[in-house]
């Protein structure tokens, strides 16, 4: 602990006990071995030698969080020796969600004899909650409440992964290099380049559905899931407007099938762009392999004059024979600024409506 500057950085002294902490990914904490976020995403079992009759407090922390002074993981008052399960939880377990950066972070167990049960003026912190988690301080808690010194200690250390990348993503934390590599990386992998477009965009779309799923960098995900239109969200710059476009390049001779399309979007605001396709969710056949779904946006060099006709959702005529480069080129928005895709399998839900799209073509 002295080594890795827990001593002064966070506490004052050595605790004297060493915390077992165990994770459901089969991986455990000692003394500072590096994790992947990944391997410590569930909430682990904990173990210390505790006292009969005692009330014990548990903390994790990440001194490393920049502004931050600490972040907040894991906050557990009066427990009962150390049964956790026992004890009233103050911010459930969230797991390490670090950058990519020279440096790992470091995540810090503590548990603290409590004088008593403890009667606090703290709200309680739901998994997903960010807001409460920041701007922490075990030193000013531990205080507050007069637990004295810690009594029991243990930590690991964490770098940036693809696992917690996508996590950032999802939290508007991203980090910008290692986005890009990894973007690089899975576009490649797809064949996204050279297959739809020739450069890979700098800039991730957020695209979280109504279903609760996310588009996350090639993730699979069912027709069914996809089938509302998303919410989605890239960095924009103030005065710039933007082409959005969703396209399926699996269709065989039919080049691509335009599954979203939306012009003069000023920022990332879509509901006030033109949209010239209207949203139509994933249609894929049962047949391997699965298709890719691919989002990009554009920046345009201004508002868009244009000679397309606009595309409702029900209608097939102007969605199939679709090139997204054909469609840049011709109205010069240059390379992609942004992209995320997903892949897709067909499912009941995608032969149910294939069924539907043929017998309407067949009246």
């Amino acid at each position: 602990m002295e080594q890795n500057k827990i001593v002064p950085d966070v506490i004052d002294t050595i605790p004297q006990n060493i915390i077992q902490v165990h994770y459901p990914s089969g991986v455990d904490v000692n003394m500072g071995n590096e994790l992947t976020p990944l391997s410590v995403k569930d909430e682990p079992t904990v173990q210390w030698s505790a006292e009969e009759g005692v009330y014990y407090t548990l903390v994790m922390v990440d001194p490393d969080a920049g502004r931050n002074p600490q972040i907040k993981h894991w906050l557990v008052v009066n427990i009962p020796g150390n049964d956790v399960s026992k004890g009233e939880t103050l911010a459930n377990y969230g797991g390490s969600s670090p950058p990519v950066k020279t440096t790992p972070n470091r995540y810090i167990f503590l548990v603290y004899k409590q004088p008593g049960h403890l009667i606090h003026s703290e709200t309680p912190l739901s998994k997903g909650e960010g807001g409460g988690r920041g701007g922490f301080n075990i030193r000013e808690f531990a205080k507050t409440y007069n637990l004295s010194e810690p009594y029991a200690g243990n930590f690991y250390l964490a770098n940036g992964d693809e696992y917690s990348v996508q996590k950032r993503i999802q939290m508007g934390l991203s980090n910008g290099s290692f986005v890009i590599e990894l973007t690089y990386k899975v576009m490649e992998q797809n064949k996204v380049v050279p297959d739809v477009i020739d450069t890979i965009p700098k800039h991730i779309i957020k695209v979280h559905y109504s279903s609760g799923v996310d588009v996350n960098l090639g993730n699979e995900l069912t027709p069914l899931l996809v089938k509302d239109e998303p919410t989605v969200e890239w960095v924009a710059e103030e005065g710039v407007y933007y082409t959005l476009v969703m396209t399926d390049p699996d269709v065989g001779e039919r080049s691509e099938i335009k599954h979203w399309l939306v012009v003069n979007i000023p920022g990332s605001d879509v509901s006030k762009g033109e949209t010239l396709a209207a949203y139509r969710g994933s249609g894929p056949p049962l047949e391997p392999p699965p298709h890719r779904y691919i989002f990009l946006v554009y920046k345009q060099p201004g508002h868009l004059k244009h000679e397309e006709t606009p595309v409702g959702f029900d209608s097939v005529e102007g969605r199939i024979c679709f090139k997204v480069r054909e469609f840049a080129k011709k109205y010069n928005l240059g390379e992609p600024y942004a992209g995320n895709l997903y892949v897709a399998k067909g499912d009941a839900y995608s032969e149910e409506r294939r069924a539907q799209r043929r017998q309407q073509q067949n009246k």
